[in-house]
């Protein structure tokens, strides 16, 4: 990055109650921790660390208590990720960051963290300084006493992250605070949050298998299946059902169309992936086809020394078979 130092995202993000108990504030009004106790919220800022308002996409303002600095450091992310990511993995909208008095820091940076990584190389120290900050302020123990939809929207990010993706604990964690905050229920308003979570599950899932671990990731997740499904013209969708195909513990919802390529498929069983987008939108965007393609490729077992060297430019290959961050980074670079 043209050899300035990158500036840090940092924040003095603690309310007075936590300040004074000094215990770890996740932000928000009211926090976690207040909220828990049933006490009033009341955030802590000091001359230096004022909370800056900031204008992304079309005419929605956000509150941010982040140094002035790095202001527009932050809004560039935040515009990059709501132009990328956004309009294909719909669980964070523009409304998530207009709480008040400002966003909830993990959330921020977990945002910001995504779209980083969408640069590449070209802002890898930014990317590293992100993911520090995170490290600071995340405590899993702390976040399952205190489920919140904010703190399980940062864990899902984190997981498309080559940074975070590796953490089945986290993976777990999410899976289990799912639940706690019934996102699974049929009367849910977002049921994308849900089938977000069973994408990193299945995930983990499959990666533990191929590296010969026993035991499965989340047993209670297996017991409490998705009333609905994603549409399968989406991409989010495509990738859920790819998913589901090759989860032996997957059955369908009964109110759900059959899946084209049934259910037996696991990794090394050969199915026809054209019967899954045929016909579709998808068939038409070459891009997001070849991202299917290849990741239906390492499901069934039939990559080729070729797509490993496609692979090989990424990090690992679990950042680059991951859904979100692979398609972010070829509509950024076509």
């Amino acid at each position: 990055m043209d050899g300035k130092p990158t500036k840090r995202l940092r924040t003095s993000i603690a309310c007075k109650k936590c300040r004074a108990s000094k215990q770890r504030c996740e932000g928000g009004n009211p926090c976690s921790n207040c909220s828990h106790r049933g006490l009033q919220c009341e955030p802590e800022r000091t001359p230096q660390h004022r909370a800056h308002s900031a204008q992304i996409g079309d005419n929605y303002e956000i509150q941010f208590d982040l140094p002035l600095v790095a202001r527009a450091i932050t809004t560039k992310l935040l515009d990059r990720y709501f132009a990328v990511i956004a309009p294909h993995w719909r669980i964070i909208e523009k409304e998530d960051l207009q709480q008040t008095p400002y966003v909830p820091p993990l959330l921020l940076r977990s945002i910001c963290l995504l779209s980083a990584h969408l640069a590449g190389t070209a802002e890898k120290d930014l990317t590293e300084n992100i993911a520090e900050s995170i490290r600071q302020c995340f405590d899993a123990h702390e976040m399952l006493c205190l489920p919140t939809v904010s703190s399980f929207k940062s864990m899902i990010l984190l997981l498309a992250s080559p940074l975070f993706s590796q953490s089945s604990i986290m993976t777990a964690s999410a899976c289990r605070m799912a639940l706690t905050l019934g996102l699974h229920r049929p009367q849910h308003p977002h049921p994308e949050l849900y089938w977000s979570c069973i994408v990193a599950a299945r995930w983990q899932a499959l990666k533990r298998s191929q590296n010969g671990a026993v035991g499965r990731l989340c047993f209670d997740l297996e017991k409490t299946p998705p009333e609905t499904e994603p549409d399968r013209n989406s991409f989010f969708g495509a990738i859920y059902h790819l998913l589901a195909a090759a989860d032996p513990n997957h059955t369908a919802p009964e109110n759900s169309i059959p899946h084209p390529i049934g259910t037996e498929m696991s990794p090394g069983y050969p199915f026809k992936f054209g019967n899954l987008i045929r016909g579709s939108t998808l068939e038409q965007n070459p891009t997001l086809y070849s991202l299917l393609d290849l990741l239906q490729k390492y499901l069934s077992g039939s990559l080729s020394e070729a797509d490993t060297a496609i692979m090989d430019v990424q990090r690992s290959l679990a950042f680059e078979l991951n859904p979100f961050n692979q398609l972010s980074r070829v509509s950024m670079l076509r």
